[in-house]
């Protein structure tokens, strides 16, 4: 596992203005910050309504479906500290 990760929120434009002032995601994407830009697949868990992908050690994707798919708030606080 990488030391330092980036991680995206993945929304719809309905969910992310959906008119109470809330942004709203459906999913997210977590990558390896430290990957070079010809790494050929920094990422390391997708997570889509109904379906989450996890890469493993020996770089392999491991598929997980579920049922369950929640609309969430998008975090907004930016992260403080590190190493």
């Amino acid at each position: 596992m990488p030391r330092y990760v980036w991680v995206a929120e993945l929304s719809t434009k309905s969910n992310f203005d959906h008119g109470s002032g809330e942004h709203r995601a459906i999913g997210e994407i977590v990558f390896d910050s430290t990957a070079n830009a010809y790494a050929n697949n920094p990422y390391i868990v997708l997570h889509l309504p109904g379906l989450i992908l996890t890469k493993m050690r020996d770089r392999s994707f491991v598929q997980t479906l579920h049922a369950e798919s929640r609309v969430f708030n998008v975090y907004s606080h930016p992260v403080e500290g590190g190493p």
